[in-house]
């Protein structure tokens, strides 16, 4: 996906992607998580997501946070933020419980990831 074609900056975080494979295999994703978690309602669900740190950040991601695309860390430390934040609500509205859902993110990693872990509330 490259910024020309994406509709708005929501475009960089939803789990609703323009692709439709690829909007199919997120749902499936969120699914078979919350499906997990609903019969292991013992288990917390941790999902953390980390951005890696271009030298000058997308243009309409920096104006939708109002920042400049030279201040491309404090832009990416945003979209993974809000990468986490809808994978959460995504998770949210599947089923799993609120109180079992927490979230970190991180900006300056060497790629775009995000990790999922169910463990238990004392690890």
């Amino acid at each position: 996906v490259t910024e020309a074609n994406l509709s708005d900056a929501s475009c960089f975080w939803t789990i609703e992607h323009q692709d439709a494979s690829t909007r199919e295999k997120n749902k499936h994703f969120v699914r078979a998580i919350a499906a997990l978690m609903s019969s292991h309602p013992d288990l917390i669900v941790h999902v953390h997501c980390e951005t890696s740190t271009p030298v000058i950040a997308p243009v309409m991601l920096a104006a939708h946070f109002e920042l400049s695309p030279t201040e491309a860390n404090a832009v990416m430390e945003r979209l993974a933020m809000m990468r986490t934040k809808a994978l959460m609500g995504a998770l949210i509205a599947a089923g799993v419980a609120d109180s079992v859902v927490v979230g970190t993110y991180s900006s300056g990693a060497a790629r775009d990831a995000v990790t999922i872990c169910a463990r238990a509330p004392a690890w």
